[in-house]
């Protein structure tokens, strides 16, 4: 998977290091109020779609520990690179390459339906675990620093995803190395 990690970091370097990141956060500040979640999550859950460990290592961004909690358990629910082959050989087989629905085939339609339903549940899974965890006082506003935009920096964006994915390889070949010794 580090190949799908380290092009991930490469495009989230290059949006944070152009100062759109922060902005797409505060976009994505009312979709996510929706679930009950601030506009920093979507980074998180953005980052869920390459692999869920990068997007749970993501939370440690967010504020509120009621965030970062719910965050957490919607995280894995986002369609990740895992498992589109597995998703790439179910359609293949019980879809026929033929059928249209329109100007689009109906692979690729069922293709873009599961990334929908990912995302769905994902906001449901945040939605529930907040009302599970409850709501502390009174809702802040959401406020967020804007950078200036600029290009980004090749070095500050090398360095980046190197530490990214070292700390992704760390932490996930302890996982790995585990589970295999125990099957």
């Amino acid at each position: 998977f580090l190949p799908q990690i380290a092009l991930l970091f490469v495009l989230i370097s290059l949006l944070e290091g152009s100062g759109y990141l922060s902005r797409a956060a505060y976009l994505m500040d009312r979709v996510m109020a929706s679930a009950g979640l601030e506009g920093r999550a979507f980074v998180a859950l953005l980052s869920s779609m390459a692999c869920a460990i990068p997007g749970i290592m993501a939370t440690r961004t967010l504020p509120s520990a009621k965030d970062r909690l719910a965050t957490m358990m919607a995280a894995p629910l986002m369609t990740c690179s895992a498992r589109l082959p597995v998703y790439v050989l179910l359609i293949g087989m019980v879809v026929p390459a033929d059928v249209r629905w329109g100007p689009v085939g109906a692979q690729g339609l069922i293709m873009f339906g599961l990334y929908l339903l990912g995302a769905a549940s994902a906001m449901t899974s945040a939605w529930f675990w907040k009302r599970i965890v409850g709501r502390s006082g009174i809702g802040l506003p959401f406020y967020m620093e804007m950078p200036s935009y600029r290009l980004p920096r090749l070095r500050t964006v090398l360095i980046s995803v190197w530490d990214a994915c070292k700390a992704f390889l760390r932490k996930v070949t302890s996982v790995i190395l585990l589970t295999t010794v125990l099957l």
